[in-house]
């Protein structure tokens, strides 16, 4: 049996085979003096997880992925409120996105910290 990690790589099968998972991804922010940006990722599971590195998407409010084949355009809309009192910090954080006007996902966290922890 022949050695597969000898053996010639076929790059257009490969090409073809992980192109549907490869996705560009277009940002734009709230703060009109801050100039959009763009990376790219890829879908890692069945779900359609999207990986990308974090400086892409940090604090962006729009987010539209593209995929080689079709688009799908997500935009995602974040809010964060902390407050404090004398024994701990409240952080109460929403993300909601949407497929055009239809909302598609959407997740609350609300936590509270003791200060004597932080």
């Amino acid at each position: 049996m022949p050695d597969p990690s000898t053996a010639p790589i076929d790059y257009e099968r490969l090409y073809e085979d992980v192109l549907p998972s490869v996705v560009s991804i277009y940002v734009s922010t709230p703060d009109p003096r801050r100039v959009g940006g763009a990376g790219s990722g890829f879908v890692y599971d069945e779900s359609g997880h999207v990986v990308t590195n974090q400086h892409v998407v940090g604090d962006a409010d729009r987010v539209e992925v593209r995929f080689a084949r079709g688009d799908w355009r997500v935009r995602v809309v974040t809010r964060t409120l902390m407050t404090s009192t004398a024994e701990s910090f409240r952080i109460r954080a929403m993300l909601d996105a949407f497929e055009g006007e239809s909302r598609v996902f959407s997740k609350t966290w609300d936590r509270e910290i003791p200060r004597d922890l932080v």
